[in-house]
């Protein structure tokens, strides 16, 4: 699906995707970001949110993570859209006061 932005498939030019993948800009982070996931999401997968989770870890990036259980690539559980919508102003009260 992704071939008409990057102009090839992964397996036949790996280095166009390379090029995007937020991880090699990670040293240009310096915002304090909450990421939240779902736990079942296919199309931005839980790895790759603990691996930028990680990453900003590494750099002393203020940062936090939520992954949630059973959820896809939007939040669907009443509970969860509460809690994640919760997290989020506190983060910004947190950060932008």
């Amino acid at each position: 699906m992704m071939i008409p932005y990057f102009g090839a498939s992964a397996y036949d030019d790996p280095d166009v995707y390379a090029r995007s993948s937020a991880i090699n800009y990670m040293h240009n982070v310096k915002t304090p970001t909450f990421a939240w996931v779902g736990e079942r999401d296919i199309e931005c997968p839980a790895p790759q949110t603990q691996e930028f989770w990680h990453a900003m870890k590494a750099l002393d990036v203020p940062t936090s993570i939520m992954i949630y259980p059973g959820e896809g690539h939007g939040l669907r559980d009443p509970e969860h859209l509460a809690d994640v919508q919760g997290r989020t102003l506190a983060w910004f009260d947190k950060y932008l006061k």
